[in-house]
């Protein structure tokens, strides 16, 4: 069973890496994501260990994240190898990068101010939707697939240990 999940996972980052590069410096459309990249087809995942979800984020996890700034972007958020940064964007690491110690909360939603910039067009994707908080910041990001967001969810949970029901 884990097997099957692990490659429905790589199925979802090699379908990202795809549209990745074929898309003009990793932008994204909602609309665009929504139409190729989230399938509304029900898949039998079996439920993962958040041991196991934080391995799956090292190898990266395929996000559209929403910024204070410009438009969404598709990015493959990666865990750093010492479990202490999540890194989305390895050429800018200063500034695409969140450390796993200032993370204070994880809430799945579309309340941030960040994500207000781009509703209604995404707010059909609420489910999917997830906001990472910090002291001072949010990194609010939209996982292509409800595997996909139940793995980024259990990862950053346990990393942060932050209880989630």
């Amino acid at each position: 069973p884990h097997h099957h999940t692990h490659f429905l996972f790589i199925c979802s980052i090699s379908r990202c890496q795809q549209l990745f590069h074929t898309t003009t410096a990793g932008y994204l459309s909602p609309k665009l994501f929504a139409e190729q990249f989230i399938s509304d087809k029900p898949v039998q995942v079996p439920d993962v260990t958040g041991d196991s979800a934080i391995s799956m984020l090292k190898t990266g996890l395929p996000i559209l994240k929403l910024g204070r700034r410009g438009e969404p972007h598709l990015r493959i958020i990666k865990l750093s190898d010492d479990n202490q940064t999540l890194i989305w964007n390895e050429k800018k690491p200063g500034d695409s990068c969140l450390q796993v110690s200032s993370i204070v909360n994880v809430e799945c939603g579309q309340t941030t101010p960040v994500f207000a910039r781009f509703l209604p067009a995404i707010e059909h994707l609420a489910s999917l939707s997830t906001i990472v908080s910090t002291s001072d910041r949010t990194l609010d990001v939209v996982a292509p697939a409800v595997y996909v967001h139940n793995i980024w969810v259990k990862a950053v949970c346990k990393l942060a240990k932050i209880e989630k029901h």
